[in-house]
């Protein structure tokens, strides 16, 4: 598992325990996020990286 925060635009975080191996957009579709963010970290999670902040301005993977 891979603790991850997900940055929105209005200073808000969400963090959310995730299993190693899953994609970004998987997790933010369950959260109802859309795509659209910078991904800071590494692994597997850091695969998808789309430049144009929407619902989400920031991905930090903590672990």
């Amino acid at each position: 598992m891979r603790r991850v925060v997900f940055h929105l635009p209005d200073g808000s975080r969400v963090e959310r325990e995730v299993e190693s191996g899953r994609s970004v957009l998987d997790v933010l579709g369950e959260e109802g996020l859309k795509g659209g963010f910078v991904a800071r970290g590494g692994g597997r999670l850091f695969d998808l990286f789309v430049p144009i902040p929407e619902d989400v301005s920031e991905v930090e993977i903590l672990n």
